[in-house]
């Protein structure tokens, strides 16, 4: 099996290990401090991501003898930049969550921890009655009914 292989430069392999050492640091740091709130798993795999960085990055720049073979795949540099960009969507996503729970629990009056937000009345007050003023109703018209000297056999 024949592979395509070149002749990289010392400063080549040496800025590809020191920008996996960078990207393994960055994803250990969002990792390490939960930046936005992250979900257990997402800090696993920037763990497990992070490590894998450093550690190839270290070997490379300690262990790595001159004209020794390099694998070098520069598309895994895109791993990084997006595992920290879901880190920074989450963390706005969980922003947007508690700013929304503010406002939903926020009241424009002050209250007691515990406290209804209505007032309660005693079942046994008793509301004072009103007073409406004195109305007089005008006279009948008419005759009534039946007309009183009215003769029923008739």
């Amino acid at each position: 099996m024949n592979y395509a292989t070149a002749e990289l430069s010392t400063g080549t392999v040496n800025a590809y290990a020191a920008f996996l050492v960078i990207c393994g640091v960055v994803l250990l740091v969002v990792a390490g401090t939960g930046f936005g709130g992250q979900s257990v798993a997402a800090r696993v795999i920037n763990t497990v991501v992070g490590l894998g960085f450093a550690g190839y990055g270290v070997y490379l720049l300690v262990f790595l003898k001159p004209g020794g073979a390099v694998w070098i795949f520069y598309y895994v540099f895109v791993v990084p930049v997006v595992l920290v960009i879901s880190a920074f969507r989450t963390r706005a996503a969980s922003k947007q969550a508690r700013d929304a729970a503010a406002m939903r629990d926020a009241s424009p009056y002050p209250q007691q921890p515990g406290a209804s937000p209505y007032p309660q009345q005693p079942y046994s007050q008793q509301y004072p009655q009103q007073q409406y003023p004195q109305q007089s109703y005008p006279p009948p018209q008419g005759t009534p009914y039946p007309p009183q000297n009215a003769d029923p056999t008739h």
